[in-house]
Order: C-alpha cells, then sequence, then structure tokens
C-alpha cells in the first residue's frame, strides 16, 4: 500500500502545474476532480500495478484501461466552469500520462 500511497502524491503533486498549464488557473477544482477520480479508481489502480510488476499486463493494455476509465465525468465541476471540452481533453491526457509516470515508474 506504500507504493500506491507514493503514486497518489505523485499524481496530486502534478495536477496544479498541469491545471495551470490547460487552464491558466482553476487549480483548486482540477485537483478536487482528480482526488475524486483516483479514489475511485484506486482499487483498480492497484490491480494494474501488480499486474504490471508480474507481466500479466502490457503496457499498451494499461493505457487502454487508463484511458477506459478516468472519463470526463470526474471533471464535471471543470466543465460547470465553461473550460473548453478541447481543454478537458488536453488536462485528460495530461492526467493520464502523470497516472501513467507514476506507476510505471514503481516498476524495476
Amino acid at each position: 500500500m506504500e507504493t500506491i500511497t507514493g503514486i497518489v502524491q505523485s499524481i496530486e503533486k502534478g495536477v496544479p502545474q498541469l491545471a495551470q498549464s490547460c487552464f491558466g488557473g482553476f487549480i483548486k477544482e482540477a485537483s478536487q476532480s482528480i482526488q475524486s477520480c483516483v479514489s475511485s479508481n484506486l482499487d483498480k489502480m492497484t490491480t494494474w500495478l501488480s499486474q504490471l510488476t508480474n507481466g500479466t499486463l502490457s503496457k499498451s493494455d494499461f493505457n487502454f484501461l487508463l484511458n477506459s476509465e478516468l472519463d470526463l465525468s470526474a471533471m464535471e465541476v471543470l466543465k460547470e466552469k465553461g473550460i473548453a471540452e478541447i481543454q478537458l481533453d488536453n488536462f485528460k491526457k495530461g492526467v493520464i500520462s502523470l497516472v501513467e509516470n507514476a506507476i510505471l515508474s514503481t516498476i524495476p
């Protein structure tokens, strides 16, 4: 569980800079949305980490799972703030990259 805690902290640490880059602000809203999204997918991320480590899940399958699970519904607050869909798509891609990098960096 210590590894997952570190992964979550790494993701949450990267969100403010990503929000600033994609939206020019909305850091609080973005952080809250991503915390919600990560916490609702924590069990899945733990499973994926285990599968990646033991080789039963490929990196491309992992990327597919991330894209499937981290949808824009967790970012409803940002939509309500009037953030354009293209900005939300760029933010989502950035979040997926944060998650991928955080998880893959723990695998030897």
